[in-house]
């Protein structure tokens, strides 16, 4: 389901945004409302990345897995733009509604960008991440005691390769439509 700017009151983080510190410096005030888990998806490195065409935090649907997270209560409504700025929504990634379970068993329904079909690797292959983008990866999920998650994002970088040449052309072509549509926005 899509979100709208209204119903964006809960964000859910599952890559360098678990990192508390990291996200209140990039994006502004907002309370951590603490661990998340999100069914039904997997962490993956099979988002492609515009400029370095290293791979990024993505979550591909599952039948039996599921994401280890943090979760934000958004208190400024301008952060959502800032989110979605940073994220590259709609390009590069989805904004949709996903119900989010607490440490307390309680669900939320909170805010998560997933990527779209045109900046996936084909067959969500994990793509290699940059040293430095896994390291912020799994610093953050160690900080936050969230042991599967840093399990995941290791498994996620063993698991990775480089980016085939058939999905760095098709990026090539998105990236081209995205400077357009950056370029008519001005």
């Amino acid at each position: 389901m899509s979100v709208n700017e209204s119903s964006s009151l809960y964000y859910f983080g599952y890559g360098a945004n678990m990192s508390e510190g990291y996200f209140k410096e990039s994006f502004g005030e907002c309370e951590k409302i603490g661990a998340g888990i999100l069914d039904g998806y997997k962490f993956t490195f099979s988002k492609m990345g515009m400029k370095s065409k290293a791979g990024f935090g993505n979550l591909v649907e599952t039948r039996d897995d599921f994401v280890q997270g943090v979760v934000y209560k958004i208190l400024d409504s301008s952060l959502m733009g800032k989110l979605d700025e940073a994220e590259g929504y709609p390009t590069n990634y989805s904004r949709e509604l996903k119900h989010v379970k607490l440490l307390d068993g309680s669900l939320i329904e909170t805010c998560v960008y997933i990527a779209t079909p045109q900046c996936t690797s084909t067959g969500s292959y994990n793509i290699t991440p940059t040293d430095a983008y896994y390291s912020k990866l799994s610093t953050a999920a160690r900080d936050n005691s969230l042991d599967h998650a840093a399990e995941a994002i290791d498994k996620a970088k063993e698991d990775s390769r480089l980016i085939t040449e058939q999905d760095r052309e098709r990026l090539e072509e998105v990236i081209v439509a995205y400077e357009k549509l950056q370029a008519a926005a001005k």
